[in-house]
């Protein structure tokens, strides 16, 4: 029973090795996953309300002010709900992605 509990162990080692960066980004997320939450938020929310500004600014369509305010939101709420890591970090990713495209669409 030693000998099969040591080799499986083993076994994952050296496949966790073999695993993507993303995988290894969402296991060190998961270890420091308050952090990543505070972080997400304070970033996430600076960044929409500065997106928020240049996009009323800006006099556009009222659809751009209603993206950046659901997403950002949603990542907010995904933080304080405290879903999975791969969750927050795919939500936040998006928002992130998205509020930078609306910023330089309205600033540029």
């Amino acid at each position: 029973m030693t000998t099969l509990t040591k080799t499986l162990h083993l076994v994952k080692e050296n496949s966790s090795t073999q695993t993507g960066w993303f995988a290894r980004f969402l296991k060190e997320a998961e270890e420091n996953y308050f952090f990543l939450i505070s972080f997400v938020i304070t970033v996430g929310s600076c960044l929409g309300g500065i997106t928020a500004m240049y996009i009323l600014q800006g006099n556009a369509p009222i659809w751009q002010l209603c993206v950046n305010i659901y997403l950002t939101m949603g990542s907010n709420v995904a933080c304080i709900g405290q879903v999975p890591t791969k969750w927050v970090v795919n939500i936040a990713g998006l928002s992130i992605l998205t509020n930078i495209a609306l910023l330089l669409i309205n600033v540029l």
